[in-house]
């Protein structure tokens, strides 16, 4: 390969193309661009996905996807529609009859009636 296909190729795999899509614009079998990739791979640069500043991670933690707190507040502002809404569900506890409120799948209102339920039934 000539160095301006390599050059080609990088900047198409930087844009997160795959190999069957390169090596159809490049006019390269899909195998010989496959084994330049996994020899000579690209090292995509994280950026913050609200302003695009470049984002440094800390070894061995998560990879970061935002780089301030202002930055994540901003924009889970602008995008409400993306969080996980839960519900709170009314439940009624089959050992004292109080009617509580939560949010998974909890039997009892309280330790001590799961606790007494659990007595109950051992004998």
């Amino acid at each position: 390969m000539t160095n301006d296909e390599i050059k080609e190729i990088e900047i198409l795999q930087k844009r997160g193309i795959g190999y069957t899509k390169i090596a159809a614009i490049t006019g390269k079998p899909v195998n010989a661009v496959k084994s330049y990739v996994a020899r000579h791979p690209v090292e995509l640069e994280d950026v913050c996905i609200f302003c695009g500043e470049p984002l440094r991670h800390t070894d061995h933690r998560r990879r970061k996807t935002f780089c301030s707190p202002v930055c994540k507040n901003k924009w889970w502002y602008a995008h409400p529609h993306r969080m996980t809404k839960q519900t709170l569900n009314e439940f009624i506890c089959p050992v004292c009859g109080t009617e509580f409120k939560d949010y998974g799948k909890r039997i009892y209102c309280s330790v001590r009636c799961y606790a007494q339920a659990r007595r109950k039934s051992n004998g």
